[in-house]
């Protein structure tokens, strides 16, 4: 019955991350942040996966945004209180 619980318990975590994504990305775009915050590279250079993981995803969720696209180089960099 344990393992059963766990499993349900692991499985409503997983969904729980995945909307800690999205909202998220609509807090980024409600802000209107700099996309290039999530840059593959930039990523590539922290030695944490969930940060890769997480920012590739929040790319691909803010990918079709017109938000972001209209807000892009509007700033060279988002607010200090964004980026923390």
């Amino acid at each position: 019955c344990m393992t059963g619980l766990s499993c349900l318990a692991l499985a409503d975590a997983a969904q729980v991350l995945q909307w800690a994504d999205v909202t998220g990305a609509m807090s980024f775009e409600a802000l209107r942040g700099q996309i290039d915050a999530f840059d593959p590279e930039i990523l590539a250079l922290k030695p944490h996966a969930g940060m890769q993981q997480v920012g590739r995803h929040l790319r691909r969720l803010l990918a079709d945004s017109e938000v972001i696209a209209s807000s892009k180089g509007v700033r060279t960099q988002d607010a200090l209180s964004l980026r923390s």
